[in-house]
């Protein structure tokens, strides 16, 4: 059952809620609004407290925009609630925010929602929301059963957003997954990192790169692709199949070769090409076609260019996180001067919250040598997350292939391109990547924020 999947998922998130009271979110179709407010108002979650209905969303967007303007403690919301669908519920599981669904939603997060029976009594509604929000995972086991559901496996759960039983049905990963990030506000390269990263590996193994940023993605425009081959055209085309032979043939439709004449083996799944898109992505699709990309008779690596860390509570917010908790390997792409490294420092605390110590990584891009500090001393800043890569800043061989939309492999053998080969290389290595880069002859410097 989808709501016993989630708990183990709910009970880390949740915790918010202060005092004795719950600040709830209601998004019910008229037909069940009524006895829900009526018991909201009547019951309470523990002795002297309350329900506070902070806001009754009649729609979707109602409903997103008080997820971020009333920051409530949980949400209840119905099935027939005109607009919901996947991305919708994707922007509550990302903000953390526990979520009862009365029915059933297509492509529901569903490692992360509490799915009830629509015809579930209000005062049940009400004590499982409560549960959700403080009690601990054995009153919320028994608040969903009190409510009808049937746990099975609660244990058990996929990850926020991702859904046991679609995984389950794709094919066991046998590639390598790698994601490279970047922090907000910043343009540091995420996106010719991937290009080069994904035509160099090419030459070890057949290799795919996803553009998975959904606000503006440039992997089609750097390389001069079709963008109406992408994302949403693969999502459009799967729709409720998990048949791996489904999938083959939707993705080799799609895919374009990154270089043919330099990079015969590497291809490329381009982003969405329009905001108006976007909702037609979700945590669910991103991870069934990394399953199946990297499944048998996939490919061997697939790297994807997941940009810059989106806000939480949105719909990008929940794809990035999906996609990171998916990565075998999570490189985080970063400026090697102090806006830059604080940045990152700020991405890698949250990474960390998600991703295990051991599949991260930090590649300092557009060093400069006399100007930045030692990328030694750079990484005793870094959270002992290991430096992989120092990526020079080569200035004209990248203005050069953005001009040419081609790699930098293609238009000469720059410092840039060999830093970033050596890392595709490095890539299969099972050393441990955390050995101390030589030390460079360079003044110390005093990073004002580095912890003790």
């Amino acid at each position: 059952m989808t709501a016993a999947t989630g708990i183990q998922s709910i009970r880390r998130r949740q915790g918010r809620a202060t005092g004795s009271t719950i600040r709830v979110l209601v998004a019910v179709e008229t037909t069940h609004d009524r006895a829900l407010l009526g018991a909201l108002q009547t019951e309470a979650p523990v002795v002297g407290g309350a329900f506070v209905v902070t806001r009754r969303a009649q729609t979707a967007e109602d409903l997103e925009t008080g997820l971020l303007e009333d920051q409530p403690d949980g949400i209840v919301v119905g099935e027939g609630l005109f607009g919901l669908g996947a991305g919708t519920l994707a922007r509550c599981v990302d903000a953390g925010v526990p979520t009862v669904v009365l029915g059933s939603v297509a492509h529901m997060p569903s490692a992360s929602v509490l799915e009830l029976p629509p015809e579930t009594p209000a005062a049940r509604v009400c004590a499982v929301l409560a549960a959700a929000v403080w009690g601990t995972t054995d009153e919320l086991g028994s608040a969903l059963e009190a409510a009808g559901v049937v746990l099975r496996g609660a244990g058990m759960s996929s990850g926020p957003g991702l859904s046991t039983h679609k995984l389950q049905s794709a094919p066991a990963r046998q590639g390598q997954v790698v994601v490279l990030v970047g922090p907000p506000r910043g343009s540091v390269g995420t996106t010719r990192g991937s290009i080069e990263l994904a035509a160099a590996r090419e030459r070890n193994e057949s290799t795919l790169l996803i553009d998975g940023v959904l606000e503006e993605p440039s992997v089609a425009a750097a390389l001069g692709l079709n963008p109406a081959r992408n994302l949403t055209v693969v999502a459009a085309g799967v729709a409720g199949s998990h048949q791996s032979e489904h999938w083959a043939r939707i993705l080799r439709d799609e895919l374009q070769p990154l270089d043919p004449k330099h990079s015969p083996r590497a291809w490329v799944l381009a982003g969405v090409p329009s905001a108006a898109l976007r909702n037609r992505l979700d945590p669910e699709f991103l991870a069934e076609l990394i399953a199946h990309a990297s499944g048998q008779g996939g490919f061997g690596c697939v790297i994807v260019d997941a940009g810059a860390e989106p806000a939480v509570g949105t719909l990008e917010g929940a794809c990035w996180r999906a996609l990171v908790e998916l990565a075998d390997r999570v490189l985080l792409v970063a400026m090697p001067d102090v806006v830059g490294l604080r940045r990152g420092i700020g991405t890698l605390e949250r990474l960390e919250a998600r991703v295990e110590r051991g599949r991260l990584g930090v590649v300092l891009n557009r060093y400069r040598r006399g100007e930045h500090d030692d990328a030694a001393d750079v990484a005793t800043v870094l959270r002992g997350i290991p430096v992989v890569a120092v990526v020079p800043d080569d200035v004209r061989a990248c203005t050069i292939a953005l001009r040419t939309q081609r790699t930098l492999g293609s238009v000469g053998r720059g410092r840039a391109h060999q830093e970033l080969r050596r890392l595709a290389d490095r890539l299969r290595v099972t050393r441990d990547d955390s050995t101390p880069l030589p030390r460079q002859a360079f003044r110390r410097r005093w990073w004002p924020w580095r912890r003790p």
